[in-house]
C-alpha cells in the first residue's frame, strides 16, 4: 500500500541529495519529515476513530476522502463519514449529505441526503439548511416542499449563509413561495454580491440593467457584471460582450467584446454565439489573431 511505501522513499531521499527548499514545497513535494508527520497523524485519528471518538471518525473520512497520507477511497470516507453522523456531527453529515447527492463512494439517493442533512439542520447549521432547501426545490425529489424551502432560506440567511440569501432573493424575484418583490430581491443580491457571491453579482447586475428592483443604472449594472465575468461567469461575459459591441450606455469597445463573447462561448454561455454573429465579432477575432501572428511591427493587419 501506499503508506507503507512512502515512508521507505521517504528514508530514501533523506539519504539522498535533494535539498526540500520552499520552492520544492510550493509545487506539492513533501520532505520526509513533513510525511512522517502526515503518517503519525493518520495512524492516531485512525485510532481514535475506532475507538468511537466521532470528531475522529469525521477527520478520517475526510482524509479518505482528500488523500492524505493515504490513498483517496471514497468508499471508506463515505463509512466513516456515516459513522460520526450517526453521532450527529454536523460537518460530517453535511459532506455525507453531499455524496449522496452526487453519487459519490455511494449509490447516488436524494432521499437519503436529505436525510443526512437534516441531521446537521436540526442543530441549526446554515450550510445544511440551505443544502436541504437547494434539494427540496431544485433535487429529484417527487415532491417539492416550497414553503419548507422558504423557511429553511430564511433562517439560513439569518446567519448570513450567502447561498441561502441568493437563492431567497431570486424566489422573491419569482414570486415562488412568497409574495414576489423585486425590490426585496435585489435587496438580497446586493448583501449576497458585496460578499463576494458570483452568481448574485450576476443577478444584481442584470437588476440594474432591467430597474428590476432598482433604478435602471447602466454603470452599476456593468460594475456587478463585470464582477461576476471576472470570476468566470459565462452569461456576464455574454451581456458584457454585447454592451461593448453595441456601446449601449458605455464606450464601444469591439476588441474587448470579441474576448468577452469568446470566452463566455468557450464557458457554455448561451447568448455570446448570438452576440458573436450579430455585431460580426468573428471579423474582429480574426484580425487579432492576424496582428499577434506578426512579431514587431505595431499595428500591423493582415490584409
Amino acid at each position: 500500500m501506499k503508506r507503507i511505501l512512502l515512508p521507505l522513499i521517504a528514508v530514501t531521499l533523506l539519504n539522498g541529495d535533494i535539498i526540500w527548499t520552499d520552492d520544492i514545497r510550493r509545487q506539492g513535494l513533501k520532505d520526509p519529515f513533513a510525511l512522517a508527520l502526515e503518517y503519525a497523524e493518520f495512524d492516531k485519528t485512525q485510532k481514535e476513530a475506532e475507538s468511537g471518538n466521532k470528531e475522529a471518525q469525521y477527520k478520517l473520512g475526510m482524509y479518505y476522502r482528500q488523500g492524505f497520507a493515504t490513498e483517496i477511497n471514497l468508499d471508506k470516507s463515505a463509512s466513516w463519514l456515516k459513522s460520526a453522523a450517526r453521532q450527529e456531527h454536523q460537518e460530517a453529515a453535511i459532506i455525507l449529505g453531499q455524496m449522496y447527492e452526487k453519487g459519490e463512494g455511494v449509490y447516488q439517493n436524494s432521499y437519503e441526503a436529505v436525510r443526512w442533512y437534516k441531521v446537521a439542520a436540526k442543530q441549526d447549521n446554515p450550510k445544511a439548511m440551505s443544502h436541504l432547501a437547494d434539494i427540496m426545490l431544485f433535487g429529484d425529489l417527487r415532491v417539492r416542499d416550497v414553503k419548507e424551502a422558504v423557511n429553511l432560506y430564511v433562517q439560513a440567511s439569518k446567519k448570513g449563509n450567502i447561498n441561502a440569501i441568493r437563492n431567497l432573493g431570486t424566489l422573491y424575484a419569482l414570486g415562488k413561495g412568497v409574495k414576489r418583490s423585486l425590490t426585496k430581491a435585489a435587496a438580497l443580491y446586493t448583501q449576497a454580491a458585496k460578499e463576494g457571491d458570483t452568481k448574485a453579482a450576476y443577478n444584481l447586475g442584470v437588476s440594474y440593467l432591467k430597474g428590476w428592483g432598482v433604478d435602471k443604472d447602466i454603470e452599476m449594472a456593468v460594475k456587478w457584471l463585470s464582477r461576476a465575468s471576472d470570476e468566470g461567469h459565462a452569461e456576464a461575459k455574454c451581456l458584457l460582450a454585447n454592451r461593448y459591441a453595441s456601446g449601449d450606455g458605455i464606450g464601444k469597445d469591439l476588441q474587448l467584446a470579441t474576448e468577452l463573447a469568446f470566452e463566455g462561448n468557450n464557458l457554455g454561455g448561451k447568448f455570446c454565439k448570438n452576440v458573436w454573429i450579430k455585431f460580426k465579432l468573428y471579423e474582429v477575432k480574426a484580425e487579432m489573431d492576424a496582428y499577434e501572428q506578426v512579431d514587431g511591427i505595431p499595428g500591423f493587419k493582415a490584409p
